[in-house]
């Protein structure tokens, strides 16, 4: 399974350790990615979420602001 978490400075996250924790502990295998958005433009959000998706990841956490901008991707809210 493939998760991960899309953001701002959030290279000191704990989303991975913990998620990666919550695998082993129930016997899930799975990755979990930090995807840092820090210097990139605002179109590479949109960009990037299409990318997940072609490379089967499972689900990613968003951080604020981007919460607001997956709206527009959201098939139900």
């Amino acid at each position: 399974m493939k998760l991960g978490l899309i953001g701002t400075n959030i290279n000191t996250a704990q989303e991975p350790d913990i998620h990666r924790r919550l695998g082993h502990l129930f016997d899930i295998p799975l990755t979990y990615e930090l995807f840092d958005l820090k210097n990139k433009n605002a179109s590479y959000f949109f960009e990037l979420l299409s990318e997940l998706k072609n490379n089967d990841f499972s689900g990613v956490n968003i951080t604020f602001p981007f919460k607001e901008k997956v709206i527009k991707c959201a098939h139900h809210i």
